[in-house]
C-alpha cells in the first residue's frame, strides 16, 4: 500500500532569532494562510544519523511567497548533538494539528498529486543536473590557406 504524503506549507529559507522564514510551496495559498496557524517540522541530525528533533510553532507573518513562524516548542532525542540547531535551511514545514507535533492530515496529497510532483521533481533534477562545460572547437583554416567569406 502506498504511503500517504502530506504537502508541506513550505521549506525553510533562513533561520531567524526565534524561528524561521519559509518559501511557501503553493504561494496561491498565502491569502488563506492565517496568523497563529500551527506548524511543525522534523529534522534528522547531520552529525548523529539516528538522532531526530521535532519543532512546533505558529505563523507570525505571511507575505506573497513567504511566511515566518516562531518556534514554540522543540523536542530532541537524547543523542541529539549539543551544538546542532533543530531548524535548518531546506527543511519542510507542515501545517499542524494545534498544540501538537502532528502534521495536519487534511493536507494529504492524492495519488495524482504525488505522481505529478514525482514527475516535476524528476524534470527539475534533469534540468539542474551538473553537465561538463562544452567548448566549441576552434575553426581550422581551409587547406588552401584562405578563409571562406563569412556567411
Amino acid at each position: 500500500m502506498a504511503e500517504n504524503r502530506i504537502l508541506p506549507l513550505g521549506f525553510i529559507d533562513r533561520i531567524t532569532e526565534d524561528g524561521a522564514v519559509m518559501w511557501l510551496t503553493t504561494p496561491s495559498e498565502s491569502p488563506n494562510l492565517r496568523l497563529e496557524t500551527a506548524v511543525t517540522l522534523t529534522n534528522h541530525s547531520i552529525r548523529q544519523p539516528n538522532a531526530v528533533a521535532t519543532a512546533r510553532g505558529i505563523i507570525t507573518a505571511v507575505g506573497y511567497v513567504t511566511a515566518t513562524f516562531k518556534t514554540v516548542e522543540t523536542q530532541t532525542a537524547t543523542i541529539w548533538p549539543e551544538n546542532e540547531n533543530v531548524l535548518r535551511k531546506g527543511l519542510p514545514v507542515y501545517a499542524a494539528i494545534p498544540g501538537t507535533f502532528i502534521p495536519d492530515p487534511s493536507r494529504t496529497l492524492t495519488k495524482e498529486q504525488q505522481d505529478s510532483l514525482r514527475r516535476l521533481a524528476a524534470r527539475y533534477r534533469e534540468i539542474t543536473r551538473h553537465r561538463p562545460p562544452t567548448t566549441v572547437p576552434p575553426r581550422r583554416p581551409p587547406r588552401n590557406g584562405r578563409h571562406p567569406d563569412p556567411p
